[in-house]
Formats: structure tokens, C-alpha cells, sequence
């Protein structure tokens, strides 16, 4: 009986919760009475006859219009309208006190649509999208943001911040004198400035070029370079520059890595040098043919220079140091980064592996024939963020600094401990490497003497691949794996240390790490 009880009893009460919940919740519905509709709370409703009145409700409702009516009237509390197949084109919006009017190709009104001040209302055309306002006289606008071109049109943008999309021909875009914050997507063939060359400036930045206004500073387009092999038409009044997509092939350790970047060809130019050679003691030649810096070559180029230069003072080499400068659009945590070319060597003691450099230097002639013994990358997602000048501003990265650590990891601070297994072969570097205390050190007599007679802490496989095992785990040192914004770094005692050990011939020793 008790069980009974408490049976029937929550049976009950269930059933009251639910009729009462269910009284309570009534769906939205759409409803229809003669030629007015009313839109349930957060519903959309497809019109399919002429001559309709249509209300919002108090959610986020939809109305879609096609061409085939006609004299639709929609309130101001319907926050989207669409026109499934209406192109929009300006002449047929007709504005009004309070309102919009869609027109036909043939003049006749499609629907009218009220405008509520402070109230969200969007349009969307089959070819555009925007938003629907009033203007400081109580006039309904439409205010462009999307918009589709026609195959092989030809258009000319008038109003800030819209977002142009091409098709399948060669279409044009030309940007009115006052507009800014244009979004261009990559199926744009050709774009066009009203200025001459000189009043832009510009970057290339991820998939992009990014067009600078030099007397505002504001931001003019960014251009999405078209894929193509022809690319993307940059138009200025006194020049045209041409972006394209290029890849640049490159060797890891027995993989070829491909490496897509822009370049923005300037045909009036003057030719640039693709390489640099001197030195002394430390003689190199540097190729710059497939490094898409643009404007910033030269800088680069100075800051490579000097990196050598600096270098020359302390080790020198019977051959000619090779360099590549490639650039890579990577994650903005690596500043740059590199690669060394690798020589096995079979012995005694089985395969070991050096550097290209290192053998190089020793036998006193190139062995690798055309290929660099060294390939430096530079990071163009940092590239604003990079000081030329030597002295680096509090919130800029020293890049002499930073190519001279990436050039010593492609002559010698290089390695494969890093690899799994036990069978890899060992470089110089790897052969003065042990472990201490569950952590690795540099072993070297030389480096030892530099530093107080004490082994060389590193970096431990914590710190993850591209920089364990093969920085220097000493604050402030060039070849630590990290580098502060404002900081100069230059080659040390330790670091000429390190290079007397693994075979480097050394002119010279720093006498003080140089640390800003």
C-alpha cells in the first residue's frame, strides 16, 4: 500500500508540472490576416504574394523577398530582410523620411522597408549585404558592406570599410580618392589608386599587401593577392606594380620544404643586387634572389653585412661561406630561423655528420657545389617589429643580433640530438655534449676556459624542438634561445669557445659579451 501510494502520489505531481509547463509555453507561430503578417518571435517567413504588410516581433526576425512581388511593406521590427534574387544596384533604392524603397529593373517598387533609429536591420541582395540607418535628416540609407562583383566588371568603391569579392573573369577595382579600410579578396585581378606610387606605401603581410596612405597613415586596402601566376595588378597613376604568389624550395635534412610567399614587383625599379660578397678573414657571399623583402632589402641586407663582418673579426675559413636569406610567413614567436647543409663522413667510429662550413673551412674548398651552406629564414609576420639601425628601440628586436645567433646555428651550433633514437649520426657539436645530472652541457675545453672552468649549461629537451640541446642555457649570451625587445647581442668569449672546439679557426676573442 505504501509503495502504491508514493506511485500515484509523484504520478500526480509530475502530470501537474507538465500540464502547467505546457500552458504556460506556447510556440511561436506565424500568422496571417488578409494582407497582413505577423512574424512569430524569432521566426523567418519567405513572402509569396503581392501587396503584404509584414511585422517583427520582439526576437531577431527574417523576411525573404523575391522579385516576383511587388508593393511589400515591412516595419521597422524586422531585423532582416533579404532579397533572394535582386542584384543590388543603387539607382533602385529610393530613399525617403523613415524609409527605403527596393525598385525593379523596371521602376516598379519590390518593397518598402520602414527604418527604426538605434534599431539592427540588415539587407542582403543577391550580389550584396549592408545595413539599413537613418541619416542626420530622418532618411533611410543603405550602407554597403559586401559586395559580389559581376564576371569581368569593372567597379569603383566610394564608401569605407567594404569587404569586394570577384568572380570568374578579370575583374577591376578602383578606389575613390577618399575611401579607406577596403578589404579586397584574392579573386580581384586588378586594383587601382588614385595617387601616384609615392603617396602609398606598403607591405606584404600573410596572404596580402597591405597599401598605407603616407600623409594620413590610415589604411587604404589590403589586397589578397590572387593566386594565379599573373597574380594581382597594383595601379597607381604613374606605375603599376605587380603581387604574386611564389615558391621557394628549400632541404631539411632530406626534405624538400616548400615555401609560398608574395612578392610585389615594382618593373620600374632599379635592378637591386641579389647578393653580397666581402670579408676577410671570414670571406661569404649572400643570396638574396628569392627573399621577398620588398622595400626592406637594403635594410636587410646592412644588417647581414654587419652580422659577418662582426663575425670575421673572431673565426676565419679557407673557403667562402655561402648564405641564403629566405623569408617565411610563420607563427609571430619565431623571429627568425635556420637551416645548416650537412656533410656525412664515414670513419673509424661510423657515420658522424658536420656542417657544410665546418668542412668546408677545414679542406679550403666549396664542396657542395651551388647549394648554400647555410640558409638564414626571417619571419615577415615580425618584420614592423625589427630595429636596422643598430641601436633598437625599446619595443623593437635587433636583427643584427638575431642573424648573427642564426647564422652561428648554420656554421656549427647545430646537431642531431634532438632526434629520436640512439643510431643518429653526431656532429661536432653533438660530440661534446653530455649529461650532468640529467642535464646537458657543453664539454668543450675551450668553452670551458671561458667559462670559468665550468661545463656549459644548454637548454634541456623541455624547451622543445628548434631550441634544446642546442642554446646555451647563460643568461644575456647571443646564443641563448631567447632575445628581449631593446636588447643588442654580439658574439662572446663562450660562443668563440664553442667554435674553437668544434674546429672553427679563431683571429680574435671578444672582451666582453656585449649586452644592452
Amino acid at each position: 500500500m505504501k509503495s502504491n501510494y508514493y506511485h500515484n502520489y509523484f504520478d500526480s505531481f509530475f502530470n501537474t508540472i507538465v500540464n502547467t509547463f505546457s500552458s504556460r509555453f506556447v510556440p511561436p507561430v506565424t500568422t496571417v490576416s488578409g494582407t497582413d503578417v505577423n512574424i512569430g518571435q524569432g521566426l523567418s517567413y519567405t513572402v509569396k504574394a503581392s501587396g503584404l504588410s509584414v511585422h517583427g516581433n520582439q526576437g531577431s526576425e527574417s523576411v525573404t523577398i523575391p522579385s516576383s512581388v511587388s508593393n511589400i511593406k515591412v516595419d521597422g521590427t524586422v531585423e532582416s530582410i533579404v532579397f533572394s534574387d535582386v542584384n543590388y544596384t543603387p539607382t533602385q533604392l529610393v530613399s525617403s523620411q523613415g524609409s527605403l524603397t527596393v525598385n525593379s529593373a523596371a521602376g516598379s517598387a519590390i518593397a518598402t522597408l520602414t527604418v527604426t533609429a538605434n534599431h539592427n536591420e540588415s539587407i542582403s541582395f543577391a550580389n550584396a549585404s549592408g545595413t539599413l540607418s537613418l541619416d542626420s535628416s530622418g532618411k533611410a540609407i543603405f550602407n554597403l558592406s559586401d559586395i559580389l562583383l559581376d564576371k569581368n566588371q569593372s567597379y569603383t568603391a566610394n564608401v569605407n570599410n567594404l569587404r569586394i569579392y570577384g568572380n570568374a573573369g578579370t575583374e577591376k577595382v578602383t578606389l575613390d580618392a577618399n575611401v579607406a579600410g577596403i578589404q579586397i579578396s584574392n579573386s580581384v585581378e586588378s586594383v587601382s589608386f588614385s595617387g601616384n606610387a609615392s603617396d602609398y606605401s606598403y607591405t606584404v603581410q600573410n596572404n596580402g599587401v597591405d597599401v598605407t596612405n603616407k600623409n594620413t597613415g590610415k589604411e587604404i586596402a589590403f589586397i589578397n593577392v590572387n593566386p594565379a601566376t599573373t597574380g594581382t595588378q597594383i595601379q597607381f597613376a604613374d606605375k603599376t606594380l605587380t603581387a604574386t604568389w611564389n615558391d621557394t624550395v628549400s632541404w631539411n635534412k632530406g626534405w624538400t620544404l616548400h615555401n609560398w610567399q608574395i612578392s610585389v614587383v615594382d618593373p620600374t625599379a632599379p635592378a637591386t643586387p641579389s647578393s653580397i660578397s666581402g670579408g676577410t678573414n671570414l670571406q661569404y657571399n649572400v643570396d638574396f634572389s628569392h627573399a621577398n623583402l620588398g622595400n626592406y632589402l637594403a635594410n636587410v641586407e646592412a644588417s647581414v653585412k654587419t652580422a659577418l663582418e662582426n663575425l670575421g673579426k673572431y673565426i676565419s675559413s679557407k673557403a667562402v661561406l655561402n648564405l641564403e636569406i629566405l623569408t617565411e610567413n610563420t607563427s609571430p614567436k619565431t623571429l627568425a630561423e635556420s637551416t645548416a647543409t650537412m656533410v656525412n663522413t664515414s670513419g673509424a667510429n661510423g657515420v658522424t655528420q658536420t656542417t657544410s662550413f665546418l668542412a668546408e673551412a677545414a679542406a679550403g674548398t666549396n664542396l657542395n657545389g651551388s647549394t648554400p651552406d647555410a640558409t638564414v629564414y626571417i619571419n615577415l609576420a615580425d618584420i614592423n617589429q625589427l630595429s636596422f639601425s643598430g641601436t633598437p628601440a625599446a619595443n623593437k628586436y635587433d636583427l643584427t643580433s638575431i642573424l648573427t645567433h642564426e647564422i652561428l646555428h648554420g656554421i656549427a651550433f647545430t646537431g642531431n640530438l634532438d632526434q629520436a633514437g640512439s643510431s643518429a649520426a653526431k656532429t661536432p657539436y653533438d660530440a661534446l655534449v653530455s649529461m650532468q645530472n640529467n642535464s646537458p652541457v657543453f664539454t668543450g675545453t675551450n668553452a670551458k676556459t671561458a667559462n670559468k672552468n665550468a661545463v656549459v649549461p644548454l637548454t634541456t629537451a623541455a624547451a622543445g624542438d628548434g631550441s634544446a640541446y642546442y642554446h646555451v642555457a647563460v643568461a644575456n649570451d647571443l646564443m641563448s634561445d631567447s632575445l628581449a625587445k631593446g636588447q643588442i647581442r654580439a658574439i662572446s668569449a663562450l660562443d668563440v669557445g664553442m667554435l674553437q672546439d668544434m674546429g672553427v679557426t679563431v683571429v680574435g676573442v671578444p672582451s666582453a659579451q656585449a649586452v644592452i
